[in-house]
């Protein structure tokens, strides 16, 4: 090596870290390329207009830092720092063969009047990223779409029923707590 000037020099340590870099590079697009082919050889989810029927309901959270990310994302779109857990982001109802009913009844529209007492709990465990001002574009939609179709069943009948068995739900389990325990757990372990 005395005759390459100290700039061409390439430690052995040098060489692993970039080797581990491209490893990384390639496991990352690898893991890509199989997330993607999985999705697509999901069976396709579907809509039976008039069909208003559901089997089960699926609670969907969502981890409020990735509400602002991605295309399509309005400039409005506000993460606030005083929630650092994972959000509601609806309760859908569902069918077993991997289809779902929405927009049941256009008739009813929602109305913020009949959840008024659960609001100041709605604006933290169900932020509305996307409107931060009124925060109630996101609730209304999941009314729409979900809320009507799922009440079909008597303890969901209405509105104040439907966003208040949400708000019951989300607050059975603290995700970022439980998961900010195993992280806990698995330091103690090392």
């Amino acid at each position: 090596f005395p005759l390459l000037p100290k700039a061409y020099i390439v430690t052995k340590k040098a060489i692993m870290a970039a080797n581990l870099r491209i490893t990384c590079i390639v496991l990352a697009v690898l893991c890509c390329v199989l997330a993607s082919a999985t999705i697509q050889q999901e069976s396709p989810r579907t809509v039976r207009p008039g069909d208003n029927s559901w089997d089960y309901m699926l609670l969907v959270v969502e981890w409020i830092g990735s509400a602002c990310i991605g295309p399509g994302v309005p400039k409005t779109c506000v993460v606030p720092t005083n929630i650092n857990d994972f959000t509601m982001h609806g309760l859908w109802p569902e069918r077993n063969d991997n289809s779902w009913p929405s927009f049941c009844d256009n008739d009813d529209p929602v109305d913020v009047n009949q959840v008024s007492d659960l609001l100041p709990q709605m604006k933290i465990d169900w932020y509305d990223a996307y409107d931060p001002v009124n925060g109630t574009s996101f609730w209304a939609h999941e009314w729409d779409k979900h809320g009507t179709c799922a009440k079909s069943d008597p303890k969901l009948a209405d509105q104040h029923a439907f966003f208040k068995a949400v708000l019951e739900l989300r607050s059975q389990g603290n995700h970022l707590s439980e998961s900010d325990q195993l992280v806990h757990r698995a330091k103690q372990h090392h």
